[in-house]
């Protein structure tokens, strides 16, 4: 935005800094703070558990229906609830059985994780416009797969004409 406003194009005003009283927005149903320019993660009616209540195949699908992450961001703590949910399926437990200690160990240690997901910070920008000092620009993608789930990671790589290194006893310019 604040290359925008340099170069004298238009930005919506409730984006803009000065606006104090917005400051995110939604993306995909996802929350955008438009000021620093990150994702979070609303995670409020996950921590809503009647503890009273025995846990059951139920309440970790009803869980996990809760979960909305359209773009993956949350897929390596999501899997750990698809794995429990295949178990429990394998394990052909009815939708009103309380769970098996073991398995409950686990939703248990899952669950407590939840009230982290609202401290994520996942930075929308994972290029940087102005830098026109990039030459080569590469995309990397790391498929897996075991027996209980599979996956995919992608890394965008940029090579730049040169790097600058400033230390206390240290400057150089670097030509890769």
């Amino acid at each position: 935005m604040k290359t925008w406003e340099y170069e004298e194009l238009e930005t919506h005003p409730r984006h803009s800094e000065n606006n104090s009283r917005v400051k995110s927005s939604k993306v995909l149903g996802i929350p955008w703070n438009v000021i620093h320019d990150y994702f979070t993660i609303g995670a409020k009616g996950l921590l809503d558990l009647d503890t009273s209540k025995p846990v059951t195949k139920r309440i970790v699908l009803q869980s996990a229906g809760k979960i909305y992450d359209p773009v993956g961001f949350l897929s390596p703590y999501t899997i750990k609830l698809k794995c429990l949910l295949q178990e429990l399926w394998l394990r052909k437990l009815a939708w009103d059985d309380e769970l098996p200690p073991d398995i409950y160990a686990t939703w248990l240690q899952w669950w407590s994780e939840l009230s982290l997901l609202s401290e994520l910070k996942i930075p929308r920008m994972i290029l940087d416009s102005n830098a026109g000092d990039s030459s080569e620009i590469q995309i990397h993608t790391f498929p897996d797969a075991s027996q209980r789930a599979y996956g995919a990671a992608t890394f965008l790589k940029v090579k730049h004409k040169y790097i600058v290194l400033i230390s206390k006893h240290l400057k150089a310019v670097l030509y890769l």
